[in-house]
């Protein structure tokens, strides 16, 4: 998936920071802002002894992430794959509200595709054909591989006006990557939420997770650098995801974002949401994935670091995203910060 702020050219740099500040071994990973799921899939690929939990506030990303870290589902469920990608398309609400009316997000052919997988994913989890990973798995699945032939600029603030060569394309629920190395992946070291991170990290502190001192308990940070919303960039696939008929306005179609808005993605706010979340954190390694445009500055974000305990940042520059062309900032390329703190053990 085209996913803004996606971490997938960074990896080798996030990988070379985690080995040379803690080394190879990490207990567990917490990754706040799993978008999705990039970032901790690399992790249980490479390291699939290290107990993951993957979290984000919007639902898609929830499902997409799970679906990522879960991939032995797609031979597990494999006979139920093969009846969804059988079934005829029918008019559901994706195809009324994305594919007619005016509105070009998918062909029509697509939408009632996505209408009917979504519908049938629905009856089974209410008869109890599926289980509720296996309802996160298919939905997530189903997100992935719909947006792969979505007729948009990567992402959905608006459609095109013409079908792209892309969006012709009939879609099928295909894996979301190889899936060569699934027999390592020990599903009771994964866990996928949707939560606030502020509250997620006050809940893990509250359950006593990540105090052991001798060992690496991982928090990676990777929140939205500027003010624009990811939930209103990415609303169909919430709907997707919902399932739940909302009602929408305008020709985008947008669905009410109001109760999901970010305060990352709000200057006034975003540097207490950043202290809360470093304050609270039960893990002693936090890593903060920032570039040099974020509407936290680089000073904001060392006073707090060094509020923790040992502060130390690296950088890198890399390809801006294509993409983003509603930006203050207009060169191709920028830098990316990953700042970090060992915190110190009278701060956990």
């Amino acid at each position: 998936m085209n996913y803004i702020g996606s971490k997938q050219t960074l990896l080798p740099f996030i990988d070379e920071v985690l080995t040379v500040t803690i080394g190879d071994r990490i207990q567990s990973f917490t990754d706040g802002f799993a978008g999705t799921g990039i970032v901790s899939r690399n992790i249980q690929k490479n390291k699939p002894y290290t107990w993951i939990h993957a979290n984000d506030i919007q639902t898609y990303s929830e499902y997409v992430t799970f679906a990522r870290l879960h991939p032995y589902f797609y031979n597990y469920d494999l006979k139920l794959i093969k009846e969804l990608n059988s079934l005829d398309g029918v008019e559901g609400f994706i195809y009324k509200t994305y594919a007619s009316d005016g509105a070009m997000y998918f062909t029509p052919k697509n939408a009632k595709k996505c209408d009917a997988i979504r519908q049938k994913i629905e009856e089974w989890w209410g008869n109890g054909t599926i289980t509720i990973d296996e309802y996160r798995f298919l939905i997530g699945l189903l997100i992935e591989n719909v947006d792969k032939v979505a007729n948009t600029a990567s992402v959905y603030g608006s459609f095109l006006k013409k079908y792209k060569a892309s969006a012709l394309k009939e879609f099928s629920l295909l894996p979301l990557e190889e899936l060569v190395d699934f027999y390592n992946i020990d599903p009771s070291r994964v866990m996928v939420s949707k939560m606030d991170v502020v509250e997620l990290v006050k809940w893990m502190k509250n359950k006593g997770m990540c105090r052991f001192d001798e060992l690496n308990h991982v928090l990676y940070l990777d929140p939205p650098y500027n003010e624009r919303q990811y939930a209103a960039y990415y609303h169909v696939l919430e709907t997707i995801a919902l399932y739940d008929n909302p009602e929408v306005k305008g020709k985008t179609k947008m669905r009410d974002y109001s109760q999901q808005k970010s305060k990352w993605c709000n200057k006034r706010t975003a540097k207490q949401e950043l202290e809360e979340v470093i304050k609270n954190a039960p893990q002693n390694h936090i890593y903060l994935s920032y570039n040099n445009e974020g509407i936290i500055s680089f000073d904001e974000i060392k006073e707090i670091f060094e509020k923790y305990g040992e502060y130390e940042v690296f950088e890198k520059e890399y390809n801006r995203y294509k993409a983003d062309s509603n930006r203050e900032y207009k060169g191709d390329k920028t830098i990316e910060y990953i700042h970090y703190c060992h915190k110190t053990k009278d701060t956990i």
